[in-house]
């Protein structure tokens, strides 16, 4: 977000008016004062993290006006305002206690709700045109089910802590291969994972990342709307959403679902995200990627088995992923 400098009491009433129940804060501050140039760096992160607040900045020698109007007497000073109404005040360079303060009152406005539902809506009409998982699929789940049954028994378990064990130990071993940069290995562990437990939004979210990284726009793109339509605060979901969106040419949509991320939550990765999208619309390249090389379905299903029977042993003898 673009920090806006004050040039005067009619321009900040101007700014103040197209704000309205937007939060509002100004740094007033001065070119010879140490501290304003201190804490400076740390606002205008936060005005990059933090999209739906206005930040604007008031030199107190050169808009006079604007800090006899407040009384401002001591630099730098952060004073927070609400439908014009002044809401909080924050003196000195103190970060921790502005970062504070704009998390009190950086609630979200009529039109960012209204903004969020109308997106939300969206990707959950998107989701239930979704194709119906194939019979192939169906099977694989039936088979993964079974199987952990099969382990619960050899292994004298209840059969809902064998399965939950392993889901999650496949979780576990899928960020593994992410962190080795082994994507294609992380969606089969997290495809297997949610064979075992479907509706853990979780291990769907970690394979939306996995499909990107292994550019499977389509799974990526499914698989972030299934979490969004659920969990609609879910920031790294619109992200992933947005950037699925942007790989399959969708440009617009993927700047509304980058600016959703934005409003859920203040996010950096969201802002900058826009930014990139809307310069690839301006140069007129918003064109769909190519997916990815991916492996069969039969050669995917033998690199499963092999590491879910990897798993199994090192359940068995608490190692790998299970070690304590």
């Amino acid at each position: 977000m673009t920090i806006i400098h004050v040039e005067s009491v009619s321009h900040l009433a101007t700014l103040l008016q197209e704000a309205k129940a937007q939060l509002v804060v100004i740094d007033f501050h001065a070119t010879w004062c140490g501290p304003c140039h201190q804490i400076a760096p740390r606002y205008e992160s936060l005005a990059q993290s933090h999209p739906h607040v206005r930040f604007l900045k008031c030199d107190v020698d050169a808009a006079q006006d604007v800090a006899r109007k407040y009384s401002i007497s001591a630099m730098p000073t952060f004073l927070f305002l609400k439908d014009n109404k002044q809401v909080d005040l924050v003196r000195g360079a103190n970060a921790r206690a502005l970062e504070q303060a704009i998390k009190k009152h950086a609630s979200l406005t009529a039109d960012d709700a209204a903004f969020l539902t109308q997106q939300t809506k969206k990707v959950q009409g998107i989701v239930a045109d979704l194709p119906a998982e194939s019979e192939a699929e169906r099977a694989e789940r039936a088979r993964a089910q079974k199987d952990a049954t099969h382990t619960a028994h050899r292994l004298d378990k209840g059969v809902e802590v064998v399965v939950k064990t392993m889901a999650d130990g496949l979780k576990a071993m899928g960020n593994n291969f992410m962190k080795d940069s082994r994507a294609s290995d992380a969606v089969l562990c997290y495809s297997e994972a949610l064979r075992l437990d479907p509706d853990n939004l979780v291990y769907r979210n970690n394979r939306a990342q996995a499909a990107l990284q292994d550019k499977r726009w389509s799974m990526a793109f499914s698989d972030a709307a299934i979490v969004v339509s659920k969990e609609p605060s879910n920031t790294k979901a619109w992200i992933r959403l947005g950037k699925a969106l942007r790989s399959l040419g969708r440009v617009d949509e993927a700047i509304e679902a980058f600016t959703a991320a934005a409003v859920s939550a203040p996010s950096s990765a969201a802002t900058a995200e826009i930014a990139e999208t809307e310069h690839i619309k301006a140069s007129h390249n918003g064109q769909p990627l190519p997916e990815g090389q991916t492996i069969s379905w039969e050669l995917g299903l033998k690199r499963t088995e092999a590491l879910v029977r990897q798993l199994e042993e090192d359940f068995l003898k608490s190692r790998g992923v299970f070690s304590v």
